[in-house]
């Protein structure tokens, strides 16, 4: 439908309604002090239920905020609208769109980074899955970081994940969904780690809830790896220390699980496809292969089927 221009004024904060297509009606409250209608429809902020939308009359004089409410799930089934505005017998045909593209935020270390094998990460496949047209995916993996700073690449208390800038700039991200596979490393060094592994734990996923109380979670427990590996990354510690506190992490917050550990111990003939075989001319056997990658992002993207945009 071609847009049309509303000039002239109209009666003070006169009521509007409209329908729009295959939507319920909704009311609008337009300010009369703005010459043209379709400054008052640019912008959009949704509530936390996702069910009010707020449009801002972004050259609006005297900052007159109008709104509409919908009973149901109709108008974020899209990313833009169309209606037909009923004003003193004319119509005007207008349209927008209802939301912004969702930020998806993959937290980790090297299995979310892809370590050497980046283009081949998980989240760019997850991107490939989900599409452009909704979604951002944005990649904030690190090699070598973990929980509490000890094991991986740095070993000190003093470079765990929430000290990072990776940490920085996942939070300027501004994430509708974190998804988060971290904890690998932090079994290299566990005799030091294990002290304040569930503490900064908490410490680090608290911090995100705070900043972004409306997020959706995905949280992957890790998957096995091959032991011994080039790393040094024991399985036995994974299985018996780490993967429980991820799964008390999954169950104690209400966030969506991607049991990797569960997932790949079960896959019929076993998981050495999920994993690359070498790095470096030795033993890898712990990061994800293309293969897996894909199976990671396929889990995150049927876990995301339960949230609400």
């Amino acid at each position: 439908m071609k847009k049309k221009t509303l000039f002239g004024l109209l009666t003070p904060l006169m009521a509007l309604s409209f329908t729009a297509c295959g939507a319920p009606k909704y009311e609008y409250s337009i300010c009369t002090q703005c010459m043209r209608f379709e400054n008052q429809i640019k912008g959009t902020a949704f509530d936390p239920t996702g069910l009010k939308v707020v449009k801002y009359g972004t050259n609006c004089k005297c900052a007159f905020d109008v709104e509409f409410t919908v009973d149901g799930p109709e108008i974020i089934e899209g990313d833009t609208w169309e209606a037909v505005v009923h004003a003193e017998g004319q119509d005007f045909n207008i349209s927008g769109n209802t939301r912004d593209k969702i930020k998806v935020a993959c937290v980790g270390d090297s299995l979310t980074a892809g370590h050497v094998w980046q283009s081949e990460a998980y989240p760019v496949y997850l991107q490939e899955y989900l599409g452009t047209e909704r979604f951002t995916i944005g990649n904030f993996g690190e090699n070598g970081t973990s929980i509490t700073g000890y094991g991986g690449s740095y070993d000190n208390p003093n470079n765990r994940y929430i000290t990072r800038q990776v940490y920085k700039d996942s939070v300027k991200f501004n994430p509708d969904v974190i998804v988060m596979c971290l904890g690998t490393n932090d079994g290299t060094n566990w005799p030091s780690a294990q002290a304040t592994f569930v503490e900064y734990y908490h410490v680090l996923v608290d911090s995100y809830i705070e900043q972004f109380p409306d997020a959706q979670w995905v949280l992957m427990v890790s998957p096995p790896c091959v032991t011994p590996n080039t790393y040094g990354i024991q399985n036995e510690i994974m299985r018996d220390n780490i993967n429980p506190v991820q799964r008390a992490i999954a169950e104690e917050y209400g966030f969506e699980i991607v049991d990797l550990r569960e997932e790949f111990e079960a896959m019929e003939g076993g998981f050495d496809s999920m994993l690359r075989p070498t790095w470096n001319g030795q033993v890898d056997k712990v990061h994800f292969s293309k293969e897996g990658a894909q199976y990671v992002a396929n889990r995150v993207k049927e876990a995301m089927e339960n949230f609400r945009f």
